[in-house]
């Protein structure tokens, strides 16, 4: 496969949602199909890890590459499959389009937001918009040629979701940038993030952002249990869809 489309990410992500829960989703189970769609691993001193921080960090750090062994085996038990299988489950996006060759960030980004569209379809049947243009937006037509993730619901798409899978540096500063410029214009706008970061001060920065209105990890209890000692503020998946429901009737 050549190229690969938006059309085609999505239609993937959810045919595979529906084959592999047959439309019985539950809120607190979405992280699991995220991680089983877009997680991966790596080799780091002979083991196969999951990617929970840059790879130069799990090779430098014996702290981070021991949680990252204390996540497989945490993610492990939740997918109900042994520590050596993960990583046969796991990142089947990339395996399902056969795209193990090609830049992984490319797709990863388009991949996260394509999966919290479709859950939001599915579990609160909420349509969003992906990759909307600011111009298409009343009232941020002046912020650039810019887009944001995910906008909801139309037409007015009151709430804003940036969904940033690592919290880098270049990534941090964009992210703040957007969610300001958004609030400074519309007044009513709610921007939410929704990441998978694990650094602590990396997520407390964008928390700590007075224009962003909420921050989501993927699975904050796994923070905890690999004693991250994550913002007490930082949400969780469930929050998001439970916050989404509140504000969306």
């Amino acid at each position: 496969m050549n190229r690969v489309s938006q059309e085609d990410i999505e239609r993937y992500i959810y045919n595979y949602i529906y084959i592999r829960t047959r439309k019985n989703l539950q809120k607190q189970d979405a992280w699991k199909i995220i991680y089983e769609l877009l997680l991966w691993c790596v080799t780091v001193k002979g083991e196969n890890i999951p990617h929970i921080v840059e790879v130069n960090e799990l090779n430098r750090s014996r702290i981070w590459f021991e949680r990252a062994i204390h996540a497989r085996s945490y993610i492990s038990q939740e997918l109900g499959v042994k520590d050596s299988d993960l990583c046969a489950v796991i990142d089947m996006l990339i395996k399902g389009l056969k795209l193990t060759n090609k830049q992984r960030q490319n797709y990863l980004g388009k991949g996260f937001s394509a999966s919290l569209k479709i859950l939001l379809k599915i579990l609160l049947n909420i349509d969003s918009k992906k990759e909307l243009s600011y111009s298409s937006i009343k009232g941020l037509e002046d912020i650039g040629r810019g887009k944001v993730d995910l906008a909801l619901p139309p037409p007015n798409y009151q709430v804003l979701v940036s969904t940033k899978w690592s919290l880098r540096h270049d990534r941090l500063r964009d992210l703040i940038n957007e969610a300001t410029e958004c609030k400074r214009k519309r007044l009513d706008i709610i921007f939410l993030v929704v990441t998978n970061e694990y650094q602590k001060a990396r997520l407390s920065r964008v928390i700590e952002c007075e224009y962003v209105d909420a921050v989501y990890h993927v699975h904050k209890p796994l923070l905890i249990a690999l004693g991250l000692d994550p913002p007490n503020s930082l949400k969780d998946l469930v929050d998001f869809f439970n916050d989404i429901k509140a504000i969306i009737p």
